[in-house]
């Protein structure tokens, strides 16, 4: 039977979920965002002095995740809950953050550039399970206005990600003189502002309510 046959409405509990999921979703979105377009101008600037281009490849490694691991992140939503993939990928986005955040003091380009590749396998494995959820927590009914939401929220926050990132680089960058060397010192403090503010994101998951997994083994 279905929740519309059956009369289904969700509860305070199950809309407040929603709305934490909301809020992680859209930080979640903006911190890769951020993240991921201030490490393509300073892999463009350290690569350029080391003789290598990184633009090219980002573009890359940014969709290849999504094609190599959507039917084995779609398969985790179904054979786990929901809630519990969410919150895995919100632990990874701390660690990964993290990651880029070594790797910038230690003026590492490959290390950060493994994160930057990790950064999209996390919302490759995040997206179906933060989709999929929806119908979950507040039913057939909601769904329009959910996913709405859902799309909307996640859409400014990879949009004002972008514009940021990209404002804040180039501002930093200019600031400390423009050297490659410099380009370090530009991008490490907004990347360690991101990894602190992806643990509220990482505490918002344990909010939203634990939904029974969908699939069997």
């Amino acid at each position: 039977m279905s929740d519309e046959s059956s009369g289904f409405e969700p509860t305070r509990r199950q809309w407040v979920g929603f709305w934490s999921m909301i809020v992680q979703q859209t930080q979640n979105a903006f911190n890769d965002k951020m993240a991921q377009f201030i490490l393509i101008p300073l892999g463009g600037v350290v690569g350029a002095s080391l003789g290598f281009s990184v633009e090219s490849a980002a573009g890359l490694m940014i969709a290849v995740p999504f094609v190599l691991f959507a039917p084995i992140a779609g398969w985790m939503s179904d054979r786990f809950s929901k809630r519990d993939v969410m919150l895995g990928s919100a632990i990874l986005q701390v660690l990964v953050l993290g990651w880029i955040s070594g790797s910038l003091v230690l003026k590492n380009l490959p290390l950060a550039l493994c994160g930057f590749f990790a950064l999209a396998v996390q919302s490759a494995f995040f997206s179906p399970a933060k989709i999929g959820i929806n119908k979950e927590l507040v039913g057939s009914s909601h769904l329009g206005f959910a996913a709405g939401i859902q799309q909307m929220t996640a859409m400014l926050a990879i949009l004002v990600g972008q514009i940021v990132a990209g404002r804040i680089f180039d501002s930093r960058y200019t600031e400390f003189g423009g050297t490659p060397d410099m380009a370090w010192k530009a991008a490490l403090a907004p990347l360690l502002v991101l990894a602190a503010c992806s643990v509220p994101a990482l505490l918002l998951a344990f909010i939203i309510p634990r939904v029974p997994a969908q699939g069997g083994v």
